[in-house]
């Protein structure tokens, strides 16, 4: 299994909710780092198709980027946490601008949230 980030997230994510600052940081990194996690570049056709999405389904600019990286790099599956972003990109495409692409919460039994509590 591999996780495609947007290099956005390198941004988005800067602290974790009860961690020091250095905490968090390793953190992150740590997780970047992994073998399965897969960056991808921010180009202007995922600036486009970025701004497509936020005028159609109304969504926040940093949800349209991560949405708009895996539409480019031809991601089958995006998996979120955020059930009103899920809500939204499902009510409807009559544009097609997901091409296709199935938003859903995380279905891999293993999925955990970065903030989640280490497993003992």
């Amino acid at each position: 299994m591999q996780l495609w980030l947007s290099l956005f997230v390198e941004i988005e994510v800067a602290y974790l909710d009860g961690m020091t600052d250095d905490s968090s940081e390793h953190t992150i990194l740590d997780f970047l780092a992994e073998d399965y996690v897969v960056l991808v570049m921010i180009d202007p056709s995922v600036s486009e198709i970025a701004r497509k999405l936020i005028r159609h389904f109304h969504i926040h600019g940093k949800d349209a980027v991560h949405v708009a990286s895996a539409i480019r790099w031809n991601a089958p599956v995006f998996d979120t946490f955020d059930r009103p972003l899920i809500t939204k990109l499902n009510a409807g495409d009559p544009n097609g601008l997901l091409g296709g692409l199935v938003v859903r919460e995380p279905t891999y039994e293993g999925q955990r949230r970065l903030d989640d509590p280490p497993l003992a």
